[in-house]
């Protein structure tokens, strides 16, 4: 639309914190057809702190977040709030946790609904490589794709 101004990119990305959860599960209901639930993200805090990111928009608000551990070297969950995709607030995101995991883990894994085309092609953007599937790994029996990326290459 002409004379309209392109979308701000989060402020920061920053450590989530316990005040951040009711606008973490809002993500993950619009996100996913079978949502973590407040207790699951209340252990990832706990567990790794350093590893559970959110971006904060201009006004303070959380536009989305991801959770890695390191002890595990995995990507647990990613999601961008509905009104913000597409502003590279994903790619953000990622790059901030495999800056955490680099040092601290060897490889990353993650799985991703075989449907989900958008976010395959950003973990693709990242480098990871499709290793195999899980197959009726959903509720809905829809397989992941599993995917991994050799920090010590990159």
């Amino acid at each position: 639309m002409p004379g309209a101004e392109p979308p701000s990119p989060p402020r920061r990305i920053r450590r989530c914190t316990d005040g951040d959860l009711d606008a973490i599960l809002r993500i993950e209901n619009e996100s996913f057809s079978d949502p973590y639930d407040r207790g699951t993200f209340s252990q990832l805090l706990r567990s790794e702190p350093e590893g559970f990111l959110v971006a904060e928009g201009d006004g303070g608000d959380v536009l989305g977040y991801v959770a890695s551990s390191a002890r595990y070297g995995l990507i647990l969950s990613l999601a961008v709030s509905a009104g913000h995709r597409r502003e590279g607030i994903g790619t953000m995101m990622m790059d901030a946790a495999l800056r955490y995991l680099r040092g601290r883990a060897r490889g990353v894994t993650l799985q991703v609904r075989v449907s989900n085309a958008p976010a395959i092609s950003l973990y693709r953007r990242f480098s990871f490589r499709e290793v195999g599937k899980v197959r009726r790994y959903y509720p809905d029996g829809e397989d992941a794709l599993v995917m991994t990326l050799d920090l010590r290459q990159t």
